[in-house]
């Protein structure tokens, strides 16, 4: 996990609209790799995707994530409590909800930590706050 130094003297307006791209991107309006270049991405958790991860394997984790709704990324939908930004940092405060393709309810509470440069993302934390009950299944 890459953390990057406070940087005030960056745009903060740069940073929050990365944010909010992502933010889109995770919501199943597209898959957000034009936001990220040499990035350093962890997912907090102990499931096969969870840890250090590479933005290759970051979209496919995204894309099968989204094969295992219900309606896909249409059947996904997002509520953001918060974005805050400040300099080269911001974080994400959001809700995703969905109904798995075996009927189960899905509803993850999300915070994401981001850093970023040049109007990219260079490292990006994902914590969850449910993960004991979150059971995706294994890429195909």
């Amino acid at each position: 996990m890459n953390i990057s130094s406070h940087d005030s003297a960056a745009s903060t307006a740069e940073t929050r609209a990365a944010a909010e791209a992502l933010a889109a991107a995770l919501r199943g309006e597209g898959d957000g790799t034009d936001l990220f270049e040499d990035a350093s991405i962890w997912v907090a958790g102990s499931y096969w995707w969870s840890g250090d991860l590479q933005p290759d394997k970051a979209a496919r984790v995204q894309a099968q994530f989204h094969r295992c709704l219900s309606g896909g990324a249409d059947g996904l939908t997002s509520e953001i409590h918060s974005i805050l930004a400040d300099g080269n940092k911001a974080a994400i405060e959001m809700r995703l909800s969905g109904i798995w393709k075996d009927g189960r309810p899905f509803t993850k509470d999300l915070h994401i930590a981001i850093d970023v440069s040049g109007g990219q993302i260079v490292s990006y934390r994902e914590y969850g706050f449910d993960d004991a009950f979150f059971a995706l299944e294994v890429e195909e």
